[in-house]
């Protein structure tokens, strides 16, 4: 009886990924200007906010500084997805290691995807703040950042199981140090992904509807994390050198 045949390694689709779900994400905002909102526009509509969710610039609602906002982000955002998504694959295309294929794989598919419900969630909040002329950025900056941080949370799945490479993972001086550094540190951050993330989350909820609070907590927050497991190294037990028979003490 002939042994098996070794499967072959996989191969990601370097374009397509879920494009279906993300074409119909993307293009949602498209299908609500037009059947709703078009036709409840003034003519001239603010184009551009300031921090404090003020309009410093107004433009025809019709045209292309518009558009890219009513209609264009979701597009955007699948388009920068897919970028993105080649831009993993080939970083982790001549890995040797399976299970890293397997992971970036699966990175790329979370980044694409994440980022095409995000652009196409600005480009609803656009349309909403045209018809309402009300600008709530605190809400949207919530809603951006409890998103980003759920996304995170899904990144926790995958820390853990990186192999040593070039590309992948939590890369610090001290998981380059061995194996065994390696593991650790990836487990170490995917606890503080895990932890971190969900603080996140419950503080932006409660935090006072203000952008520049929201996105200053937030960065801090992650500079934190991103800091300490940058630093953290395991303490070693020194082995203690018993002294000799023939000392006294002083």
């Amino acid at each position: 009886m002939q042994p098996s045949p070794h499967p072959a390694p996989s191969s990601p689709s370097w374009w397509t990924g879920p494009i279906f779900s993300e074409l119909a994400i993307a293009l949602f905002p498209v299908l609500t200007y037009y059947a709703a909102v078009s036709s409840r526009l003034p003519a001239r509509v603010a184009v551009h906010f300031n921090e404090y969710g003020i309009p410093t610039r107004f433009a025809d609602k019709d045209s292309m500084d518009a558009l890219l906002g009513f209609i264009g982000l979701g597009i955007l955002g699948f388009l920068i997805g897919k970028v993105l998504r080649l831009i993993i694959l080939l970083l982790i295309h001549f890995s040797r290691n399976e299970n890293n294929r397997r992971i970036g794989a699966k990175m790329a598919t979370y980044v694409e995807f994440f980022l095409v419900v995000l652009f196409s969630y600005l480009c609803l909040a656009i349309q909403k703040t045209s018809l309402t002329n009300t600008v709530s950025l605190g809400d949207t900056a919530k809603v951006i950042f409890i998103g980003m941080n759920i996304f995170l949370l899904l990144m926790v799945n995958v820390c853990p199981k990186i192999a040593p490479n070039k590309w992948l993972g939590i890369r610090t001086p001290y998981a380059f140090s061995s194996d065994e550094a390696w593991v650790r540190v990836q487990r170490l951050g995917g606890r503080f992904l895990f932890c971190g993330s969900l603080f996140n989350i419950l503080v932006t909820l409660f935090l006072p509807g203000s952008f520049p609070v929201i996105f200053m907590f937030n960065m801090a927050s992650l500079l934190l994390q991103a800091l300490v497991i940058f630093l953290w190294k395991p303490h070693r037990n020194r082995t203690e050198i018993p002294p000799s028979s023939g000392s006294g003490a002083c």
